[in-house]
This record gives C-alpha cells, sequence and structure tokens, in this order.
C-alpha cells in the first residue's frame, strides 16, 4: 500500500489517497463520496497515523473496494501520478529524530534528547558529564 498526501490541477487542497500500479492516485474522500460513507481516520496522513491499526484496515477495505470497482471512477477522481504535486508524506511531523552511527554523531544526540528532557541545574549538570 503506498500512500501519499497530493494535490490536483483542479483542488487547491492536500488531499490523501494512495497509488494505484505506480501510475495513477485515488484519494481516499473520492472513494468515500461514492461510497457514501465518511471515515474520520481517513481524511489525512496525521488522522490515519493517529488512528493506526484501525485506519489500516479501513484505508484496505476501500483500497479494495477502488480496484474492484474502478470502472466507476472518471478521470477527475482517479489521475495519472504525473499530473499530481505529490505533497510531504506526513506533513505535521510530531518530532524528528536524527541519528548516526559516528561516536560524535550519537554524542550530539544524546546531548540534544537530554536537554529535552531536563531543565534547570540538573541541565548544566549533564553538559558537564557528557562534555
Amino acid at each position: 500500500m503506498k500512500l501519499v498526501t497530493f494535490q490536483t490541477k483542479t483542488s487547491q487542497e492536500p488531499l490523501f489517497g494512495f497509488v494505484i500500479n505506480d501510475k495513477f492516485v485515488l484519494s481516499f474522500a473520492a472513494i468515500m463520496k461514492k461510497q457514501g460513507t465518511f471515515v474520520d481516520s481517513l481524511e489525512s496522513m496525521d488522522s490515519y497515523l493517529h488512528y493506526l491499526p484501525a485506519s489500516y484496515d479501513a484505508a484496505k477495505e476501500l483500497m479494495q473496494y477502488a480496484v474492484e470497482l474502478s470502472h466507476q471512477f472518471n478521470e477527475n477522481e482517479v489521475c495519472p501520478i504525473g499530473a499530481v504535486k505529490l505533497l510531504p508524506p506526513v506533513p505535521h511531523p510530531a518530532a524528528l529524530i536524527d541519528f548516526g552511527l559516528t561516536p560524535r554523531h550519537l554524542r550530539n544526540a544524546g546531548v540534544n534528547l537530554l536537554q529535552r528532557e531536563y531543565t534547570g541545574p540538573e541541565r548544566e549538570e549533564l553538559k558537564r558529564k557528557i562534555a
């Protein structure tokens, strides 16, 4: 399952959907509209991630429906992947953690993580111990 956040030429709002056969994209909103249903966990990538694992099952079910009844979707709903603007897969990440395998990089990452957890005198003491 290849999930994407994208924009079409006719929509300025980001759409959340999936890639079909590496050639087309279809939004979950278009599928839900066809079905006459609404699944709030498939409204965006953020809501999808928040409601895991239930959202995975809902996405899989809608994808199967769309693939089986692909003839019901028009060209405004199923777009060639080259005709859409792909957006960052996770528009609002909760956190970014950078790490590497070099000792210096690990030390710097450790210092940054510890500084986020400790404040006041504890922080200064940790800095002295690590440096």
